[in-house]
C-alpha cells in the first residue's frame, strides 16, 4: 500500500497544478486518473484515516463537497501525525522528490508542500460558517464524525478523541 500511495502522492504533486491548468489536456487527466487508481488500490489495503472523517462530517452538516473537505482535512491530518509518522513521511517526501538530510525537517517539508499544493490549485484551508450556524458547531462536527465515521479514526496513526477533533475542526472554521 505504502509503494501504491507513495506514486500516487508523486503523481498528484507533480501534475495536479498543472491539469488545473490546462484541463483539456487528456495526458494531464490520464495521469490523475492513474494517480487516483493507485490510491483506491492503496486504501483498498489499508483504509482511509482522518481526512475522510472531516470530510465525512463537512459534508453532512455544511454539504462541503467531498474532495474540497478532503483537501481541507489533509493538511490538518498531516499536521496532527507528524510526531508519530516522521518516517512515514520522510518515504512520502521521497516519492516527491524532496530531499533533505534532516529526517524532521524532510517530513515538516513535505507537509508545507502538500499543503502549498493543495492551496495553489485554489483549494481553500478553511470552510466558511453560515451566518446562522450554532456556536457549538465544531464539536457538533466531531460528534457527528466520531459517531458515523469512526473506523477511519481507528487507522489514523495517532490516538484521537472527540475533544482533540473538535479542536481540528475549530482550526478550519
Amino acid at each position: 500500500s505504502t509503494a501504491l500511495a507513495g506514486r500516487a502522492i508523486s503523481l498528484i504533486v507533480k501534475h495536479l497544478p498543472a491539469t488545473v491548468e490546462n484541463l483539456d489536456d487528456p495526458d494531464l487527466r490520464e495521469t490523475l486518473a492513474l494517480a487516483s487508481t493507485l490510491a483506491g488500490v492503496a486504501f483498498a489495503n489499508s483504509s482511509v484515516t482522518m481526512p475522510h472523517t472531516i470530510a465525512h462530517a463537512l459534508g453532512a452538516l455544511l454539504h462541503v463537497p467531498h474532495g474540497q473537505a478532503i483537501a481541507i482535512g489533509t493538511p490538518l491530518n498531516l499536521r496532527f501525525n507528524a510526531e508519530v509518522c516522521r518516517d512515514i513521511y520522510c518515504e512520502l517526501a521521497h516519492y516527491c522528490g524532496i530531499i533533505d538530510d534532516d529526517p524532521g525537517r524532510q517530513a515538516g517539508r513535505f507537509i508545507d508542500h502538500v499543503t502549498e499544493m493543495l492551496r495553489s490549485i485554489g483549494l481553500p484551508e478553511k470552510v466558511e460558517v453560515p451566518a446562522d450556524a450554532p456556536a457549538d458547531l465544531a464539536a457538533r462536527l466531531a460528534r457527528n464524525a466520531m459517531e458515523s465515521t469512526l473506523k477511519p479514526l481507528l487507522w489514523t496513526r495517532r490516538d484521537v478523541d472527540e475533544e482533540q477533533l473538535t479542536q481540528l475542526f475549530e482550526q478550519i472554521l
